[in-house]
């Protein structure tokens, strides 16, 4: 696997998602409820397309995790997951 897909399957991609989605770090408690994210939204992740890679990475992240705990070799699994939180 490729040194920068490693790099995207690493990082925390909460901060890029949209400020309106309680996943994010910097989401404000505040928000009036009819304020939906990525609904017509043009905070600064969702207008710089930064929510959508965010929501990307979640993705691949969710998946790969699932695929690591479906191998059956337990060496295959921790040079995965040791390949993944170095």
């Amino acid at each position: 696997m490729p040194v920068r897909k490693l790099i995207l399957l690493q990082m925390n991609p909460f901060p890029y998602l949209c400020w309106y989605d309680p996943r994010n770090p910097n989401y404000n408690k505040y928000t009036p409820p009819d304020i939906k994210p990525r609904n017509n939204c043009f905070c600064d992740n969702c207008f710089m397309g930064r929510d959508k890679l965010a929501l990307y990475i979640i993705k691949l992240q969710k998946e790969l995790k699932e695929a690591i705990e479906r191998e059956p070799d337990p060496d295959i699994r921790k040079y995965l997951n040791d390949l993944l939180s170095s």
